[in-house]
Formats: structure tokens, C-alpha cells, sequence
């Protein structure tokens, strides 16, 4: 399921200005989680850059432009992407790049969100996000409210049903619908309920 190497992994810089704020990159910097990408803060220049590791392992959108990934496989990357997602969320943070191409399938380390992230609330959130994670908000962050709980697991809904195959068991594919409704009210309370939820609908 997964693949590439430790050796894959270098460094590339992004600065810290226009709306990323520095004190929000220090606190990116203070994040770990073996499922988000690594950052750290360095002085170059006059101010401050966010450093994120350069990760080369394939993405979840390679791999489901070959084929969708068997259910388990599925399920088990985006239980752990919904983790890397909530840790973001515990620190007051929402993802930049939710999306199938900021989702690294590492042969080592297994699933890595590329992800800087953003204040929660930065909005609206549609202009900061990566054109690829754009299809992926909810419909509440298109019409310009600021990230929660909810429009999370819709984002993650969104992402697991592009990467399910089309025989996923009818139970995997309420638990999409349920995480995709058009009323926020009506999805998950949360990333964790989300992966729960996609857990207990495998059989077995």
C-alpha cells in the first residue's frame, strides 16, 4: 500500500508573510504527528520561514488514477490522514491542502499529509487553500465560513469516496453519505467519529 523510502525525504522552505502569520507558523513548527509532514522554523532574512520536509513518496491521487485502493486499504489511510487532521484542529489549526495529492503513501512511514495548515480562523478559507483541496471543502467554507469539526469530515468524506472502489460495502458507502451531507448537522461530530465510523462498517 505504501511506498518510497526514508531516503526520499529532503527540505524545502516556504517564507512566513502575506496571510501566514508567524505566530501561526510557530505554531505549525510545534506540531508532531507522525502523520503530518515534518516543519521547523528558521531564520532566513529579515524574517522567519516554515521549513517542511520535500516528501517524494507517491500520493493517494497517483495511486487512485491507476485504481482505487482495496476498502481496508482505504479506510486505514484516511483513518490515519483524519488523525493528522485533529491534531492540526487540537491546536487551532485547518488543513491548506486537504486533498488526494497532499497525501503521501510512504513504504515506511506510511500516510503523510503535506500539509502547512492555516488558522481555523483565516477566512475565508476557499482563497487560501491549494486549488487541488478547492473541490474538497465543504459547501459552508465555499459560501465563506471558517472550518470546524464538521466541514472537516466532510472534506475527508469527500476524499474517501474518491478513493473507494465502486464495490465498497453499502455500509462503507453510508458512512460517505453520511459524512457528505449537504447539512453539516446531519455528518459526523468530528474527524475521530469519521475514522471510527469507516472502521466499523468493514466487515470483519
Amino acid at each position: 500500500m505504501v511506498s518510497g523510502s526514508p531516503t526520499d525525504l529532503g527540505l524545502s522552505a516556504a517564507e512566513g508573510g502575506g496571510d501566514w502569520p508567524i505566530a501561526a507558523a510557530q505554531v505549525r513548527a510545534s506540531i508532531a504527528h507522525p502523520h503530518l509532514i515534518r516543519t521547523r522554523i528558521e531564520r532566513r532574512g529579515p524574517r522567519p520561514a516554515l521549513v517542511t520536509e520535500l516528501c517524494r513518496a507517491p500520493t493517494l491521487a497517483e495511486r487512485i488514477a491507476r485504481s482505487p485502493l482495496p476498502v481496508r486499504d482505504a479506510v486505514t489511510v484516511m483513518a490515519d490522514v483524519a488523525a493528522a487532521v485533529e491534531a492540526l484542529a487540537a491546536h487551532g489549526m485547518a488543513p491548506r491542502a486537504l486533498s488526494p495529492e497532499a497525501i503521501h503513501l510512504h513504504r515506511t512511514r506510511g500516510v503523510i499529509l503535506a500539509d502547512a495548515g492555516a488558522p481555523a480562523e483565516l477566512v475565508p478559507r476557499a482563497s487560501v487553500v491549494s486549488p487541488s483541496a478547492r473541490p474538497y471543502l465543504s459547501p459552508e467554507e465555499m459560501r465563506g465560513h471558517a472550518p470546524d469539526p464538521g466541514s472537516l469530515v466532510y472534506s475527508l468524506g469527500a476524499i474517501l469516496r474518491d478513493a473507494a472502489p465502486a464495490n465498497a460495502p453499502q455500509s462503507l458507502r453510508h458512512v460517505i453519505d453520511q459524512a457528505t451531507a449537504e447539512d453539516p448537522d446531519d455528518r459526523y461530530s468530528s474527524p475521530p467519529a469519521f475514522a471510527a465510523a469507516t472502521v466499523a462498517a468493514i466487515p470483519g
